[in-house]
């Protein structure tokens, strides 16, 4: 069962006068309670509504609803019930009391807890036996929507115990329901709260984690600061905070606002006046007055908005907190005070949805930032329907908002006349649409605008300077980045502003103290807030200092990105991996920034083709680097050449051979014109990566063998291991195994040399697969394994994916079937989510063979035709005339011969053309079971002949469970031909001429 989270409805009840029933009719009360059980369930659940507790105190009852609505319409069918039942004579009839209060729910351990809640149940306890009350919340969303005969009746605003603010009380009019009860009881007021906290008129919404924070904080500290940036919600929070320790202060909780307060002299005035401390001519000042009246009291005081007042603040509070010893102060501040004994808590944006989320409304209305837009928005439209798509918009609204309560508050306001669609399109400007709010709110909440001029007033022209040049960096930095980007590089001591290196830690420090900026310190960056980046931006192009920083960041990267390349291929290459892609987005910035020179975006583009690779960003690196070779001004120089190598090396590795192709033959074709021959090396080694994956391993085995030589020339060691690999590739593809392993066990040897981890990681893998051919199927097991250990460190998902894949076939060749189905379905997964086209058709390949061998005919044939269809796409001719010998094979064991032959013949006509000596053993032993179940018994015996002669040539063993299916073959022509005939037909097989073989196959 799920329970309903955000915003719900609960329906408390419980049975007038049950102690009393009890004690004067048990027997009865056990039948009439059964009775109001069935009656519940029954209202409760034809309305969409959970009973959490069955039984509470009492003979009560507990249930959650996610529409208020509904809730009323249960409330009502079950008074009704109940009046309509028959009940036991002694009992006359049940009356229950009901309540309805709508509200956040805070959900733990399939329970619900909080005010909520707490106040539900204090509205049931005045109500009468029949009567269903409803909160004014409840009153507010129902009231408009309801049918013909319903009503409400406002029974007047009264106090509710333990409740400090009074609450106007409802009372639901139904047909058939009595409409007469006699006047609610009311609670005296609570007794008077010494203290002042300002009553709040929206809801509170999440925060639970932080405020148990607070709560431990506050237990060791007698100063705790909540510091954050505008509009993360501090005030809302200390408030929500305060009011929670209201009995452990039993002298009071006093709030004292400090942001109208320009003189810093006046901070004693305003702390008088909210204590009600009179000024006495004993006392010199207002603050001895102060000090006089709290030192021997327990208090909490809340200064709220200390940073515009920072020193004064944080002198009054010491002098507070060494005179007073038993007061303790909470302040917000968009900076530390920095006293003695402070403990400073950082109030972090609400809770955002993961990408993870997007789609799935349960998981979005989780979100603390998406539950505080939907109350916002609720309470400014009617019409605002919880949709997956609505939701998803919600989301990604709240997610560019950074999670900041003030902002998403603005946002929600707009839906008064935005759809959310348009409100979520409009952020680009989102001081423009973040720039109305309620007539009542504080002048710096006003806008969003107006909230971080709040913030920016306050600081030195240095300090500014600083805060505008950040925004050029798109979702962070580095210290280092921030002293070679935004620091003043010329000579301008008299400018008042001026920022030189040495002051850019120190001014960052600051700003991050201020709020102003984030720091991370497990990551060593600092950030921006989206608001603030554009706040900060819309400063910088006024300065007009924009197109000088973005200049200089693209310099700078492409500069830090090159040394990056080098290093890759070494030791440190998974840190250099991590530190690209924490800067991904500003390095696309970078690459999309039309005003940066095109050379220099090449260079950058083509010194993360590595990062592209390792990271799965394949598509990525191709639609940019096409983007920008399509740009005008693109001179045709070695560069150029390059650049177009890296995209045929991206487009080959996704299957787009086309686009690969083209752009390689352009690059040689430049690299020659230029004389660049190791560049021309480097277009050899894509070349033969391309007619590898389209099937023509001889074509490659040429280009990958001419890419070698010259690469030994110039010493480039990491290209000469990938071009090593290729011809161990292209070794293996043509049933060539030892020279396979010999070309693999030197390109190990280089590997190994340099500490490239991934690439021996590859290498293993390549290892494995030579084992497997081998028939040394434990071998290549452990090649596979040891293979994904490794890539798991590095999280090379592709990588894992090919040795999940491997090991399922391994799996499959021993008789394992439900491991190798396990490990295949990983590898398919793995490689749709990163859209590895070539590897989803092998793994559809590995369990159309893995269905075939447990006898799921229809299934094995719908992954083949997949496969089929996938290496026809990519142009891959072997491994689709592959699939397709495995479509005949499966459709002869359905019985669909004719269907079978047609297919068969498409291979054989594949097979005149391409040279493999695999896939012509494939065919061969698939037309002998196809001659078999023709009952053509001569020719498949003369069939198996040939099997027999073009596998002793490959010197490759036939797998467990292939070999005992040729067995159970050649045992049934033996017995129905006879020994000496199927013998005579065997060694006419060996006779045969491929070309002449094919004809006969043809024939079937």
């Amino acid at each position: 069962m799920r329970l309903p989270t955000g915003q719900v409805t609960f329906l408390l009840t419980d049975i007038e006068g049950s102690t009393r029933l009890w004690e004067s009719h048990p027997e009865e009360m056990i039948l009439a309670l059964e009775q109001h059980d069935r009656i519940a369930i029954h209202a409760i659940q034809q309305y969409d509504g959970t009973i959490i507790k069955s039984r509470g105190e009492g003979d009560s009852l507990f249930a959650v609803f996610s529409d208020p609505l509904k809730a009323t319409f249960a409330a009502a069918q079950f008074q009704m019930s109940l009046l309509q039942a028959a009940w036991p004579p002694a009992l006359a009839i049940i009356k229950v009391r009901m309540a309805l209060h709508t509200g956040m729910a805070t959900l733990r351990e399939g329970d619900y807890f909080g005010p909520t809640v707490n106040r539900c149940a204090r509205l049931r306890a005045i109500a009468h036996g029949g009567q269903i009350l409803l909160s004014s919340t409840t009153a507010q969303k129902i009231e408009s929507n309801l049918p013909e005969g319903f009503s409400l009746v406002h029974l007047g605003t009264l106090a509710l115990r333990d409740i400090y603010t009074p609450e106007p009380i409802y009372q639901l009019v139904a047909p058939g329901l009595p409409t007469q009860f006699p006047m609610l009881p009311t609670s005296s007021p609570p007794d008077a709260i010494k203290g002042y906290l300002p009553t709040l008129l929206t809801s509170f919404i999440g925060r639970e984690k932080e405020l148990k924070q607070l709560e431990q904080l506050l237990n060791r500290t007698r100063l705790l600061t909540l510091s954050g940036s505008g509009g993360c919600g501090k005030t809302r929070l200390a408030i929500e905070f305060a009011e929670r320790l209201q009995a452990e202060f039993s002298d009071g909780i006093w709030f004292i606002e400090l942001a109208s307060i320009a003189d810093p002299s006046f901070i004693p005035h305003a702390v008088a006046n909210a204590l009600g401390v009179a000024a006495l001519p004993i006392y010199p000042s207002a603050q001895e007055a102060i000090l006089e009246h709290l030192k021997s009291q327990r208090v909490l005081l809340l200064l709220d908005n200390c940073e515009h007042l920072i020193e004064a603040a944080a002198q009054f509070a010491n002098t507070l907190l060494h005179t007073c010893p038993y007061i303790k102060i909470v302040a917000t501040s968009r900076e530390p005070l920095n006293i003695t004994g402070e403990v400073t808590f950082r109030v972090p944006s609400l809770s955002l949805p993961q990408n993870d989320d997007f789609g799935l409304p349960e998981r979005l209305i989780e979100s603390e930032a998406v539950k505080l837009f939907l109350e916002r928005a609720q309470a400014v439209t009617n019409d605002l329907s919880l949709s997956s798509e609505n939701l998803n918009y919600i989301a990604s609204i709240c997610r560019r908002l950074d999670g900041i309560p003030l902002a998403i508050e603005l946002a929600a306001a707009r839906c008064r006349a935005l759809s959310l669609k348009d409100i979520e399109s409009h952020l680009g400007d989102m001081f423009q649409l973040l720039s109305q709010s309620p007539r009542t709110s504080i002048s710096r909440h006003k806008t969003l605008r107006a909230a971080l001029d709040w913030s920016y007033s306050p600081l030195t022209p240095p300090q500014k300077r600083l805060l505008q040049r950040l925004a050029v960096f798109t979702g962070g930095w580095t210290l280092e980045a921030a002293e070679a980007i935004c620091a003043d590089t010329d000579d301008r001591s008299t400018d008042a502003a001026f920022l030189p290196t040495y002051d850019v830690l120190d001014t960052l420090s600051l700003l991050t103290d201020r709020s102003l900026v984030n720091y991370d310190t497990h990551a060593d960056r600092f950030s921006l807030l989206e608001p603030m980046r554009q706040y900060s931006l819309q400063l910088l192009r006024q300065s007009g200092e924009e197109p000088m920083l973005r200049e200089r960041h693209a310099q700078w990267f492409t500069q830090w990105v090159e040394e990056a390349a080098e290093r890759i291929p070494g030791p440190d290459q998974e840190e250099w991996f991590s530190r690209l892609e924490r800067d991904n987005d500003n390095l696309r910035a970078v690459l999309t920034q039309p005003n940066v020179a095109i050379e220099l975006r090449l260079r950058l583009a083509i010194a993360l083709w590595r990062h592209w690779l390792a990271r799965d960003q394949l598509q990525e690196g191709q639609d940019l680097l096409q983007h920008l070779l399509r740009e005008k001004g693109v001179p045709s120089s070695p560069l150029k050449a390059k650049a177009l190598h890296v995209l045929a090396s991206l487009a080959c590795k996704q299957g787009n051979y086309d686009i690969a192709e083209y752009a390689i033959r352009e690059s040689l074709q430049l690299s020659l014109q230029h004389n660049d021959l190791l560049a021309a090396a480097h277009t050899r080694v894509v070349e033969g990566e391309i007619a590898h994956a389209r099937g023509d391993y001889d074509a490659a085995f040429t280009r990958f063998a001419a890419a070698y030589e010259t690469l030994k020339n110039f010493d480039s060691r990491i290209d000469m291991a990938e071009a090593l690999q290729g011809l161990g590739d292209s070794a293996l593809s043509r049933n060539e195994c030892p020279s396979a392993r010999a070309y693999y066990m030197e390109a190990l040897e280089i590997r190994r040399t340099l500490k490239d981890q991934r690439g021996i990681a590859n290498l293993l893998h390549a290892l494995g697969n030579v084992a497997l051919f081998l028939g040394k199927y434990a071998e290549a097991a452990k090649q596979y394994q040891e293979s994904i250990e490794m890539r798991e460190r590095f999280q090379d998902r592709k990588g894992i994916a090919a040795s999940l894949n491997n090991l399922g076939g391994v799996a499959l060749l021993n008789g394992d079937y439900a491991q190798a189905e396990a490990f295949c379905r990983r590898s398919l997964t793995l490689r749709q989510q990163i859209g590895d086209k070539r590897g989803i058709a092998f793994s559809l390949l590995t369990l159309g063979h893995i269905a075939r061998e447990k006898g799921d005919l229809e299934e094995a044939l719908d992954y083949s035709e997949q496969s089929v269809q996938l290496f026809q796409q990519l142009g891959n001719r072997v491994n689709a005339a592959t699939a397709l010998c495995d479509c005949s094979l499966t459709l002869i064991r359905l019985n669909e011969l004719s269907q079978a032959a047609a297919i068969l013949h498409e291979v054989v006509d594949s097979c005149r053309e391409i040279s493999s000596h695999f896939l012509c053993l494939l065919v061969i032993e698939t037309a002998a079971e196809l001659a078999a179940a023709q009952k053509n018994y001569a020719l498949a015996a003369q069939l198996l002949g040939a099997y027999d002669q073009h596998a002793s040539l490959l010197e490759m063993p036939i797998p467990p469970i292939r070999k005992s299916a040729q067995e159970r073959l050649r045992s049934q022509l033996n017995a129905t031909l006879g020994s000496e005939p199927f013998q005579q037909a065997l060694e006419s097989g060996h006779q045969i001429a491929t070309q002449s073989l094919f004809e006969q196959i043809r024939t079937l």
